[in-house]
């Protein structure tokens, strides 16, 4: 049977949206913190270098976040203070946040946050208090006020996450890790519920920065892992993509998480990713990608479909394939679980 569409979750009007405001922090002023973290960031940036990564964060480097990315490569100590204090009103969080900011204004933010908060009530089993999801004035957020708190974008969806792998990690008692964790959300939640094992995550050098500066904000103990040295529990760890090889042998995880990238890299890429998995063996294999190609034509890359992902079949089962119930991506996404044999 031929798939001619792909079934999709409502993104009509909220019902509620007239209930909620939208509010964007003030700019904020890079203080000695900042600075502080800017000069850890551009030693290792001057360490690793950079390279094209392909797919369609080759576009978004050269087009939406170009000017965090020219920032980057000559070092720029005062601009990148003041686009990472603020980074999520300006370029560095293109294209890792649902919407970013330069997009936020054409769309109903209040509408997609609140199906995103509904999803989140109806499909995790977490119970937790509504302040759990309102947002620190780092990096200068914007969303809406809900109950007096206020909320990012993709708070909803990061939560839902975190309870995910809490749950596959109380039964592998293991580490975690993710390919292309974005500024670090879902972390931030991990470690909000208590999460106290080892993190490690992948991504392109010039998102890590992003990342790293967001959890050191938080007090979030992180490091950046470029070379074999001894692994400590309660850490995240921030590994290049473009040097992960070196390191990958030193690591051990009992699950591995990705959510939208992998489908949005360059086929030989993503499949060395999942080639790596599939040696490391991790007890579970959880993402969330594209399993249509809604874009057959894109100039900006032609999406990996999960359906054609090499995971090993003789050793993994799947557990379940599913609509993801969040707003992003067009309602193209779905959620897959994998258990080793």
């Amino acid at each position: 049977m031929k798939q001619n569409s792909y079934v999709k979750i409502s993104d009509a009007l909220h019902p509620n949206t007239s209930s909620v405001t939208r509010f964007q922090s003030i700019v904020n002023i890079p203080d000695e913190e900042d600075y502080s973290i800017v000069d850890e960031i551009i030693k290792i940036n001057k360490n690793i270098g950079s390279k094209d990564p392909g797919g369609a964060w080759k576009y978004y480097n050269e087009n939406t976040r170009k000017e965090y990315v020219d920032a980057l490569n000559i070092n720029d100590r005062e601009v990148l203070a003041k686009l990472f204090s603020n980074l999520f009103q300006n370029c560095c969080s293109s294209a890792i946040i649902t919407p970013s900011i330069n997009v936020a204004s054409s769309s109903n933010l209040a509408s997609q946050m609140l199906w995103d908060l509904d999803a989140l009530a109806e499909f995790s089993d977490l119970q937790y208090d509504d302040s759990i999801l309102h947002t620190p004035k780092v990096g200068s957020p914007f969303g809406i006020k809900y109950k007096n708190f206020e909320i990012l974008p993709d708070s909803a969806r990061h939560l839902h996450f975190a309870q995910k792998l809490i749950e596959l990690n109380s039964t592998s008692n293991g580490n975690i890790l993710e390919i292309g964790g974005g500024y670090g959300g879902l972390i931030y939640f991990l470690k909000k519920m208590g999460f106290k094992d080892t993190y490690f995550n992948i991504d392109l050098p010039e998102t890590l920065y992003v990342c790293y500066y967001y959890l050191k904000k938080n007090k979030i103990k992180c490091e950046f892992l470029t070379e074999n040295i001894t692994i400590k529990e309660d850490t995240v760890y921030l590994i290049p993509s473009i040097i992960y090889k070196n390191v990958i042998s030193n690591i051990n995880f009992d699950v591995f998480f990705n959510s939208a990238s992998l489908s949005e890299m360059a086929l030989p890429v993503a499949e060395d990713y999942i080639e790596m998995v599939n040696l490391k063996r991790p007890e579970y294999i959880l993402h969330c990608n594209s399993n249509y190609l809604a874009f057959p034509d894109s100039v900006i890359h032609i999406e990996i479909l999960a359906r054609n992902f090499p995971i090993d079949n003789t050793i993994y089962r799947k557990i379940y394939q599913q609509i993801s119930p969040f707003q992003g991506a067009s309602g193209r996404y779905r959620q897959f679980l994998y258990q080793l044999k």
